[in-house]
């Protein structure tokens, strides 16, 4: 898969503005056992986006890509560091709180043989969808109509 750089302006929320919630969590942690299985699994080589989800959805991702490693790992981290309180209950404050009820609640246990293969699945859907709108003629001046006004 490639990663391109459009040119856009992408501002990020920052937890002053907005504080992580549970779907945040599970959204970002489930994009790195994404991240990091396809990383291990094909280093940097380019593959076609439907073979590379194909392949990767046969894949079991290690443990230490799994959420609750992740939540666990951070959350030690943060314990042993941290010498100043009041830093710790900000982080709290701010989305420790939500991970480390999330890890308790066993809600970041998955089970790792269907992660990925779920995930592929909705994402060759996505993938399969985006390309037959792309070579319908009809739907061609209506995409760019909606590029060139800044709405996609």
């Amino acid at each position: 898969m490639r990663i391109l750089c459009s040119g856009e302006v992408v501002v990020h929320e920052p937890p002053s503005v907005r504080r992580s919630t549970r779907e945040d969590f599970l959204f970002e942690l489930l994009g790195d056992i994404v991240f990091d299985s396809l990383e291990e699994l094909h280093a940097g080589t380019y593959l076609a986006p439907e073979i590379a989800l194909q392949e990767l959805s046969e894949r079991v991702p290690s443990p230490a890509s799994m959420p609750s490693a992740r939540a666990l790992e951070l959350i030690k981290k943060v314990r042993f560091s941290n010498h100043n309180g009041a830093s710790f209950s900000t982080l709290e404050e701010y989305g420790l709180g939500v991970l480390s009820d999330m890890l308790q609640s066993r809600e970041l246990d998955m089970d790792s043989s269907r992660v990925l293969t779920d995930w592929c699945s909705d994402a060759i859907a996505k993938q399969r969808s985006v390309a037959a709108t792309l070579r319908d003629e009809g739907a061609r001046p209506a995409l760019q109509a909606l590029i060139s006004e800044g709405r996609i």
